[in-house]
Formats: C-alpha cells, sequence, structure tokens
C-alpha cells in the first residue's frame, strides 16, 4: 500500500489513539524513505479537515520538531517549511501557534543564506496581537528585536525603528540582560543611521561600561 493510500485511510479512524499512533507509524516510514513528496503529503493528512483540530496541532507539532534533529538538509529544510506555511495560512486562526513555530524555522534557514531580509518579513507573519490566543510579552519582544536585528544587518533603519518602537513598550517589564542590551545597542545603531550622531555617541559610550559586553565590542562602542 502507497503512502497516500495508507494517510487516506488514516483519515478514516475513529479512534482518535489509533488515529495518532497510524500518523505516526508512516511518519516514522517516510523518514527512513527521505521522500520529500511524501512528506508533503503527510502534511496535507495532517491538515485534512476530517482529522479532529486536536490531533492535526498534535501531529503538526510534532512534525515540527523534526527539523531539530531528523530534516536537517538545508534544502529540504527550505522547501517543507514554505510548503507548511502555505497550506497551514488558510486556517491561521485553528494553528496560530504551528505557524508562528514554523515561520521562526524559516527564519532560521533565512538567517543562515544570510538572507536577512527575508528572515525579517518571514517574522513579520507571526501573528503575535491577533487576540486568538495568548502570547507573552517576552515572546513577543524577542521576536521584535529578531526583527531589528536582521533589518539592520541590511541597514534598514526605518523598518528596524517600526520594531523597534513595538519593543519599546515591553522592554521595561523584560528581566532579560541580553535583550535589554540588544535594544539599546539597537537604539544606537538607529540613532547613528538617522544621522543623530551626538545622540547615539551618548548611547555608545554608555554601553562600553557595560560589562556583560565583550570587550572587542565594548571598545567599538567608544
Amino acid at each position: 500500500m502507497d503512502v497516500e493510500t495508507r494517510l487516506q485511510a488514516c483519515i478514516s479512524i475513529p479512534h482518535q489513539k489509533e488515529k495518532l499512533d497510524a500518523f505516526s507509524s508512516i511518519l516514522d516510514d517516510i523518514l527512513l524513505s527521505n521522500n520529500t513528496h511524501d512528506l508533503k503529503s503527510y502534511i496535507d493528512a495532517v491538515l485534512n479537515e476530517q482529522v479532529n483540530l486536536v490531533i492535526s496541532r498534535q501531529l503538526l507539532s510534532e512534525f515540527i520538531a523534526l527539523f531539530n534533529h531528523k530534516i536537517t538538509n538545508h534544502a529540504t529544510q527550505k522547501e517543507l517549511l514554505l510548503y507548511a506555511i502555505s497550506r497551514t495560512q488558510p486556517r491561521a486562526v485553528s494553528f496560530e501557534e504551528s505557524l508562528s513555530q514554523l515561520r521562526e524555522k524559516l527564519a532560521d534557514v533565512y538567517e543562515n543564506e544570510e538572507d536577512n531580509l527575508e528572515a525579517a518579513r518571514t517574522l513579520q507573519g507571526i501573528p503575535l496581537d491577533s487576540g486568538h490566543r495568548a502570547v507573552s510579552d517576552d515572546y513577543k519582544l524577542r521576536v521584535y528585536m529578531r526583527i531589528v536585528k536582521l533589518f539592520l544587518e541590511e541597514d534598514e533603519a526605518v523598518q528596524a525603528e517600526a520594531y523597534l518602537n513595538r519593543a519599546a513598550l515591553l522592554i521595561a517589564s523584560s528581566d532579560d540582560a541580553l535583550l535589554s542590551l540588544t535594544y539599546k545597542l539597537s537604539q544606537a545603531r538607529i540613532l547613528d543611521a538617522k544621522r543623530k550622531f551626538l545622540e547615539a555617541s551618548s548611547k555608545y559610550h554608555e554601553l562600553s561600561y557595560v560589562g556583560k559586553i565583550p570587550e572587542d565590542e565594548r571598545i567599538l562602542c567608544l
């Protein structure tokens, strides 16, 4: 029995535990064959509207976890992540958590390619304020600051500042020292880009005394 036939049979299984086990068994077989087409078919089956939403979310979450240790080929990762996002996006309200995870993984791929703009745009698609799920301020801040960093890498100061302004509403309540330092350094770089050199130099001078920044970077701040 081919993979697609087995997947269609899975969709029709009435008992949820049996359905989960059957999907997991098929996924294990697909991973052994390393067949990208079959992995796409698996995504389609998991997202089939006949599959209970709770089951779909669990299976998709387990699939996303594979990118940490089993689906490691760069080109395959990119192809599958783009496909999974395109297939999940029409049901975004039901799969916000999964979409966030998929977009973070895809941003990692783009960043490894040094395509910082595409990485930033991918992260911009993460739903942080939809009201359909609870999103912590720490998570929002982390995403905002990652977008800021990526835009600054490409000298896109205007777009970086827009997200730094969003981060400004959250940074005071964060106890993450590294994020706080990144925020201050980003402020300085944006002021520099806006040719506000006196304000920028003041920020850099302040940062040059922060012991948690490596010495070579503190020297550059001077």
